[in-house]
């Protein structure tokens, strides 16, 4: 029989994964972006290889679901960013689900082999619980539920005795999805004996064997809902601290739109509730086509038609429950079931502090458990043929139907189309959809009118503004983008989104980053927190010289403020070295398009360093040191300082006097951020200071070829780079060069365009190369 029973369950898994295979082809979707590839331990870890380097325990305690949180980042360490693996995994927690199920009702709750088998089949392969499995990040289903089911199997081993293993599984299950700590209530349902037809009271001691045996497991019950408490209370600190760690400000009414809620009025959070749960049941009981986050208006009163008319459906469902009780029927407890793991998704003060949408498959994940349940039950009462019939067709429809729409997570933008098709009236499936479009496939013009058709559903989604306004930046059109967010500002000047995304798009696109200022100010009074806000106000701050508050900026971002340091340190330890005697100069940076002197018609080319050793041919200095490289950038410039430091050393030459250090406007725009450019010059110029060597800033070099930009935006971003790096300087006591003047503007036809290569623009020609020797000269001997 066992044996018999083994190659069953293995044929049934084989099944259900064949069932779930086409998930192994989708790829990271809806939340994974955000839970799994901005999970900052595997982001940092991915900059420098292929994730094998993820620290498993980085703030882990802060990040909600913390066992979800740790098995990605274990994925993450073994393969990287491939999804197929966590999809996989995905399935395989699946199975142990349905595992674990099948004992509890076998051994705990006394099902036959039939039943419980048949109930488990039905759970595996139900459509509803395609969203769980196919969302990587939404494992936290599986997790929860997976734990909290072996909480009750060890519970109620001995219901009347205590089983600290079985606390262990509580808390594992509440770390996985934090709903999971209803699991005290389930073991009361499961622990709890009803009175049975000749119990009547003193007829053969029933009535008081019955108050014993319940009396029993209500001390163990006490023990497990205090654990719960505590849990409770540790996860609802950890979901709010993670939310501050994040950049989400729970509350926010100006950052919520769609599927995110501002704390609603409290008669429209409980009409919310009640209006979800008779719809959560028809998802719950037809299970076919669904599609992510069905849409709930949630500002409706209490006493409206639609709260009523749900508020009578509830008392439905009230009442079957009291008739089953008074029957005493075995469906009672499977339809319990399904009403208290409802419940921790439709609690009113979930919505008063901003939850997320309170209608999803992926919430019906541990409710259809009760529904296999029911269902299993009711099939095996039937006539024998008719039972046979329905055990082999109702899991053959749920399969067919799982493994369709298993082939729509293979796409992002199919995904959400399918989502935005089905449900018409969903801001967040038009935005995500729009977003697919755009991002996948590239179709700017479908994703404009897919955000377009979102905002006309919602006028006042700041998130649809802010996405469209990021569209039209990338389409070129900054101007428009502008426009979009002012426009919506004068409608809403309280919201926070909108604010920071205009102070982030004004330090990129307005001529004057100064503007943006106020909109920063703003934007942080009202709860701006995420780590890339602070960073670009940082960044801003210090273009304004306002260092000790850019420094706080780039602490709140996580980031180390390394030149604001390293520039205080450099002019506190000397502002004027004197030049060692002998020395000349040393050239860092990438020797291609700001080093070298090219001419289209086949002349050679020249250095910076060859032109300096002409400027300076018959004089006292040594021949200068070339320690520039072909395609390097400012972020390597330390390690170029000290390979050259190093090789004068070695071979006993004068140390330089001078250290030019040269940047372009592709180093601050496309290759590194400006904190990246700012930190390494200010750690190359501190290290000058040190060695008593004068740092020389070149640049930026202006680029005529950025098919990406018009030539005026270009001009506009070299003149706000040139402004940012001749304050830098000032403030760090560096001898700043500017090549914008030096040279003028790189346009062909005009007398400054002799100084560019003819031909790709992209290169100094000799004559530019030239020209900034002789200005570096100048400025390296000048008073």
């Amino acid at each position: 029989m066992s044996r018999r029973l083994a190659v069953l369950s293995l044929l049934a898994a084989l099944a259900v994964f064949a069932v779930f295979s086409p998930l192994l082809r989708a790829p990271f979707l809806f939340d994974d972006h955000t839970v799994v590839e901005h999970d900052r331990a595997i982001v940092e870890a991915s900059m420098h290889g292929d994730g094998r380097g993820v620290d498993l325990w980085r703030d882990l305690w802060r990040q909600p679901r913390p066992l979800r949180q740790l098995t990605h980042r274990c994925e993450w360490r073994i393969v990287g960013a491939s999804p197929a693996l966590p999809h996989a995994i995905n399935i395989l927690l699946h199975l142990a689900v349905g595992g674990v199920g099948f004992l509890l009702l076998r051994r705990r709750c006394g099902s036959s082999l039939a039943m419980a088998g048949l109930a488990m089949m039905l759970f595996l392969v139900n459509p509803v619980v395609v969203e769980s499995l196919g969302i990587v990040s939404h494992r936290k289903e599986m997790l929860g539920a997976l734990f909290l089911l072996l909480y009750l199997f060890m519970a109620l081993r001995a219901p009347w005795r205590l089983s600290w293993v079985a606390a262990v599984f509580l808390l594992l299950a509440a770390a996985g999805k934090e709903t999971a700590l209803i699991a005290p209530v389930l073991f009361a349902l499961m622990a709890f004996r009803a009175p049975q037809s000749g119990t009547a009271g003193g007829e053969g001691g029933g009535w008081g064997a019955l108050r014993a045996a319940n009396r029993a497991w209500f001390r163990p019950f006490a023990f497990y809902c205090a654990v719960s408490a505590l849990g409770a209370a540790f996860f609802w600190w950890q979901i709010h601290e993670s939310m501050d760690f994040t950049g989400i400000n729970p509350g926010e009414a100006g950052a919520r739109a769609g599927h995110f809620t501002p704390g609603v009025a409290w008669s429209e959070a409980v009409s919310a509730s009640v209006r979800a749960f008779p719809r959560n049941l028809l998802l719950l009981v037809f299970p076919f086509g669904h599609s992510p986050d069905p849409p709930i208006s949630l500002h409706l009163p209490f006493f409206s038609i639609e709260t009523l008319s749900a508020a009578f459906s509830v008392a439905i469902v009230v009442a079957v429950v009291i008739v089953l009780a008074r029957r005493r029927s075995p469906s009672l407890r499977p339809v319990l079931w399904i009403v208290f793991a409802l419940g921790p998704y439709l609690f009113p003060v979930l919505l008063r502090i901003g939850a997320t949408a309170v209608l999803a498959d992926r919430y019906l994940y541990l409710p259809s458990l009760g529904l296999a349940w029911l269902l299993a039950s009711l099939i095996l009462r039937l006539p024998r043929r008719v039972a046979a019939v329905a055990t082999i067709l109702l899991p053959a429809i749920f399969a067919i139907s799982s493994f369709r729409l298993c082939r729509i997570y293979c796409s992002e933008t199919e995904y959400w189309g399918f989502a935005s098709r089905n449900n018409p009236d969903s801001i967040f499936a038009a935005h995500n959809h729009a977003w697919g479009l755009w991002k996948e496939h590239g179709d700017f013009d479908g994703a404009r009118k897919e955000f377009l058709r979102m905002l006309q559903l919602s006028p006042d989604s700041d998130a649809g503004v802010c996405s469209l306004a990021q569209l039209y930046a990338e389409a070129n059109d900054p101007e428009a983008s502008l426009n979009l967010l002012d426009t919506a500002l004068q409608k809403r000047p309280e919201s926070m989104l909108l604010h920071r995304q205009r102070a982030l798009f004004g330090l990129l696109f307005d001529t004057d980053p100064k503007r943006s200022l106020p909109h920063f100010q703003e934007a942080e009074r009202l709860g701006a927190r995420d780590a890339a806000f602070h960073r670009s106000y940082a960044d801003l701050l210090q273009y304004v010289l306002a260092w000790p508050e850019a420094v706080r900026h780039f602490e709140l971002a996580g980031e180390d403020p390394v030149f604001a340091e390293d520039a205080k340190g450099a002019r506190l330890l000397l502002h004027d070295p004197p030049l060692l005697a002998g020395g000349g100069f040393l050239v860092l940076g990438d020797s291609v398009p700001h080093g070298t002197g090219t001419d289209s018609d086949g002349g050679s080319s020249l250095s910076l360093a060859a032109a300096l050793d002409g400027i300076a041919r018959g004089s006292w200095l040594p021949p200068t040191m070339d320690a520039s490289m072909p395609g390097s950038g400012v972020v390597d410039l330390s390690r170029q300082y000290d390979q050259a430091m190093e090789g004068a050393f070695a071979s006993n030459a004068a140390s330089p006097a001078f250290c030019v250090i040269m940047t372009g406007l592709n180093d601050a725009f496309v290759g590194a951020s400006s904190f990246e450019i700012l930190g390494s010059l200010a750690e190359a110029a501190l290290a000058c200071r040190r060695a008593g060597v004068v740092p020389i800033l070149v640049g930026p070099i202006a680029v005529r070829d950025d098919s990406r930009r018009s030539r005026r935006r270009q001009e506009e971003i070299l003149a706000a780079l040139d402004r940012k790096l001749a304050s830098f300087c000032a403030s760090a006591g560096i001898t700043f060069v500017s090549a914008r003047h030096t040279l003028g503007p790189n346009a062909p036809g005009t007398p400054s365009g002799a100084y560019y290569d003819s031909a790709s623009g992209n290169h100094l020609s000799r004559l530019g190369v030239e020209r900034i020797a002789r200005a570096v000269f100048q400025a390296a001997f000048s008073p």
